[in-house]
This record gives structure tokens, C-alpha cells and sequence, in this order.
């Protein structure tokens, strides 16, 4: 993603990909209606976690194996029914060739099998 200079751009789902026509932007290969993309920039994750019962998994797959703020956010929020693992993969869902996703599968089992 490219940051966004202007505090009022920062929350644009446009700067996320190139325009496929004047109603869809282009997110690596996959076509996502400006209306659909703005209206997944405006979910409140931490306020819907609030209103979920029960544990809740949350597995952050980026370039690093530093949880986010955005994450320690909702942690603070959902206390101990929030579990939070986070994975340094590559970002295998924009390749063409075999990506090694093992870290992933793994994280996923091993909360499964808990």
C-alpha cells in the first residue's frame, strides 16, 4: 500500500490499487467495487469485537512478527477472549508460483487442535 501524505486520503480504499474503470480498483489482480472497498474502510473491528461472545483467534500474516497497533488496540479492548499470533510470510496471495504458507497452516492448527 502506499501512504497517503494527506490525513484525508489515509482512509481512501483508492490508494490501495490502480482504477480498473471509473467503479472498480484494481487490489492485485483482484477487481473490488469502490463502493465495497469503502464500505470494508468503514468497519470498526474493535467496536464489533465488543459485541461478539466468546474467545475470538486473530492471525496477522505481514512482513513482520510484530503485532500491530491496530491489533494491541482490540486486544485492550477484548482482554483475554482475544488470542493474537502473528506470522512473517511473504504475501503469497499475490504470486503466481508456489508460496510456502506453512507458517500460516501451522499457526491455524495448532489453535485448532487447543
Amino acid at each position: 500500500l502506499i501512504e497517503a501524505t494527506d490525513p484525508a486520503e489515509r482512509c481512501s480504499p483508492v490508494r490501495t490499487g490502480e482504477h480498473l474503470s471509473a467503479d472498480v480498483i484494481d487490489l492485485d489482480g483482484f477487481g473490488l467495487s469502490k463502493a465495497a472497498a469503502e464500505e470494508i474502510c468503514s468497519l470498526d473491528c474493535v467496536a464489533a469485537a465488543g459485541d461478539l461472545a466468546g474467545p475470538i483467534r486473530l492471525l496477522q500474516i505481514s512482513h513482520t512478527e510484530s503485532v500491530s497497533r491496530e491489533y494491541e488496540k482490540l486486544a485492550g479492548v477484548l482482554g483475554d477472549r482475544l488470542t493474537i499470533a502473528a506470522v512473517r510470510c511473504p504475501p503469497f496471495w499475490n504470486r503466481i508460483e508456489r508460496a510456502d504458507t506453512r507458517l500460516v497452516i501451522d499457526a491455524t492448527l495448532a489453535w485448532l487442535s487447543a
